[in-house]
């Protein structure tokens, strides 16, 4: 499985944002700088991690964007198989917090372990933590 990271320090709008985007991840060139255009691109790709580091700042200057393309990608993870995505906290390493064995997850197919979707209060994934094996 390829493993990629994507570094959002510095990504303050939605152009930086895909750019960003397009700079570290296998993108086709076909990729519009748009919600749409990622997710079509994301549930093509296959056997692939993905790592977003330093998102914070991104999430604080375009919170309703950011939350859009936290939903996105955790869709995009529904629909393909292959797709491993993880949003990692500032301060983490190797994606585990400094007092946990766990990973944080954005989201998951019921066949790997993680709950059904409900009509409980949404909640935005962060809180799901899974045990590496290595």
């Amino acid at each position: 499985m390829e493993e990629y990271y994507v570094d959002f320090s510095g990504v303050t709008d939605k152009k930086s944002l895909h750019k960003r985007l397009k700079e570290s991840l296998p993108l086709p060139e076909w990729y519009g700088d748009n919600l749409d255009a990622l997710f079509d691109a994301l549930t093509d790709l296959d056997e692939i991690c993905i790592y977003f580091r330093n998102w914070e700042e991104a999430e604080e200057s375009i919170s309703s964007y950011f939350d859009s393309f936290k939903k996105v990608v955790a869709d995009a993870q529904m629909e393909a198989e292959g797709l491993f995505c993880f949003f990692e906290k500032s301060g983490e390493e190797d994606g585990f917090p400094e007092e946990s064995d766990g990973e944080e997850f954005t989201g998951g197919r019921e066949e790997d372990g993680f709950p059904e979707e409900s009509d409980e209060e949404e909640s935005d994934g962060e809180e799901f933590l899974i045990d590496r094996e290595d």
